[in-house]
């Protein structure tokens, strides 16, 4: 099968009109109204349960709902082991009550990790019989994949090395995210260190097209339909965007957020685990700077830590302690726009040049 009628496929299983995923970001980023209007443009919206317990997370399914009836992808997060090194966590919190007290918080000496919650999650999406999701820093157990597979789910996991991607589609996977270097956000790295696995997306697309034979879906710098040109032509057969909307109508970005992505470009991000004790790609500020001299707890020790101190700075305009992540892609064309209008502008403009190499 070559891979036009590959995409083909894969709309039509998806349901959708233009290989066009919008990216899960978790951190209140993404909104019912975000995801509802990408599904009714004709792509796949896609809601974030990172960070969420299960009663937040149905809500946010239950206001999807009302706002599409096309289909739209959760996506998971796979919780993995850590370890709490006390020394780690007290020089940690020292340099982060410095920031509180700037920010109007209290103090803070302990840590507080919350339960996880991604078996009452899988229990949401099964009840709501959610008919696609997706899932990063990891792989499903064999009975949560039986469970969704078994109920007509289409899985689609997130590999940065080809070795994740064959992972991936042994342990039944229905398509695959290739997350390239160029990705806002944490890195999906599951097998070694993420500091490892920092393929440019061009060179990971047809990496993972020649090493799997599901599909591959490309994610990382693309803002354009030029972008999602090239990464069909390099084998995928569709694309996820994250940065793209983040500045768009729906999104749950602070004015504070904004206000950063358009004051910067991507060349002012870079990769850091200081913010959660995973690696991620976001735009450098202060608080980047600063906490990239100690010692970092590990995820999600670091962004429970941190997470309290970038709130408060976002609603108090103080961009130099915000969450910053964003892509290599990052420019400032979408801001003010809905989402429907960027899918409408990028699918006019892979129009303009794609149209000799695809019929879809």
């Amino acid at each position: 099968m070559n891979n036009q009628d590959k995409i083909k496929q894969f709309l039509s299983r998806l349901e959708i009109e233009f290989p066009l995923l919008q990216a899960p970001m978790a951190g209140g980023i993404i909104t019912p109204a975000l995801v509802s209007s990408v599904a009714n443009a004709g792509c796949l919206g896609s809601l974030a349960s990172g960070y969420l317990n299960a009663a937040q997370l149905e809500q946010l399914i239950l206001e999807t709902e009302k706002l599409t009836t096309k289909p739209f992808a959760v996506n998971l997060f796979i919780p993995a082991p850590y370890d709490i090194d006390q020394n780690k966590v007290a020089t940690m919190l020292k340099k982060l009550n410095i920031y509180r007290i700037k920010t109007g918080l209290c103090e803070v000496n302990d840590c507080k990790i919350p339960n996880d919650e991604l078996a009452s999650q899988l229990d949401v999406i099964l009840s709501h019989k959610i008919k696609i999701v997706s899932f990063t820093f990891g792989l499903l157990d064999k009975a949560a994949i039986h469970s969704l597979k078994s109920n007509g789910v289409y899985l689609i996991g997130t590999a940065t090395r080809v070795a994740e991607g064959l992972a991936l589609e042994a342990a039944g996977c229905d398509a695959i995210v290739a997350q390239g270097y160029e990705a806002g956000g944490h890195r999906g790295t599951f097998l070694g260190e993420a500091s490892s696995a920092l393929m440019g997306l061009m060179a990971l697309i047809p990496a993972l097209y020649r090493a799997v034979k599901i599909p591959v879906i490309a994610a990382g710098g693309i803002m354009d339909g030029q972008g999602v040109a090239a990464c069909l032509l390099l084998g995928a057969v569709g694309v996820q965007l994250g940065t793209a909307f983040l500045t768009c109508q729906e999104s749950g970005a602070s004015n504070t957020y904004r206000k950063l992505l358009a004051q910067s470009d991507g060349s002012q991000t870079c990769l850091t685990k200081c913010l959660s004790g995973k690696l991620a790609r976001g735009i450098v500020t202060k608080l980047i700077k600063e906490l990239e001299e100690l010692s970092i707890p590990d995820y999600p020790i670091q962004h429970y830590l941190t997470s309290d101190i970038r709130k408060a700075a976002s609603a108090q305009n103080q961009i130099d302690f915000i969450t910053p992540w964003a892509g290599q892609g990052l420019k400032a064309s979408h801001q003010l726009f809905t989402a429907a209008e960027i899918i409408n502008k990028i699918k006019e403009e892979f129009n303009q040049i794609a149209k000799i190499h695809f019929d879809f």
